[in-house]
């Protein structure tokens, strides 16, 4: 994931990989199950096994894992991400459509906050 910061808008994060696109797919076929990195499974595992079923994870890269929270509105292409880069896992929230950006701004006021329990820093 590339970084980008903008006054005007803030901070983005670019995913820098492709992993396939619809027209690349066979009408109908499934996409192949990835084993997530070991890492990323054993995070994965470890909140899976607190979580409520309709908060589980779901995906088949090896990379991420996501969470989408069913009051959430599917058209808004709104979801949790649990993402390993090289050396860190992390959680993201997407925003993936121009729906969903509507939102950025009224998240912006938690740039910068500590988060408990490690006291990790909201972009």
């Amino acid at each position: 994931m590339a970084k980008y910061s903008s006054p005007s808008i803030g901070i983005i994060h670019v995913p820098q990989f492709l992993t396939a696109r619809g027209s690349d797919l066979a009408q109908g076929a499934t996409p192949v199950a990835r084993r997530p990195r070991a890492e990323l499974a054993e995070v994965v595992a470890a909140y899976d096994s607190d979580a409520a079923a309709e908060l589980h994870t779901y995906g088949t890269a090896s990379r991420y894992r996501q969470i989408r929270p069913p009051e959430w509105p599917s058209r808004g292409r709104v979801h949790y991400e649990f993402i390993q880069s090289r050396d860190t896992i992390g959680v993201d929230l997407h925003l993936e459509d121009t729906t969903a950006a509507r939102l950025a701004p009224k998240l912006q006021v938690f740039a910068g906050n500590r988060i408990a329990p490690l006291g990790s820093l909201l972009e």
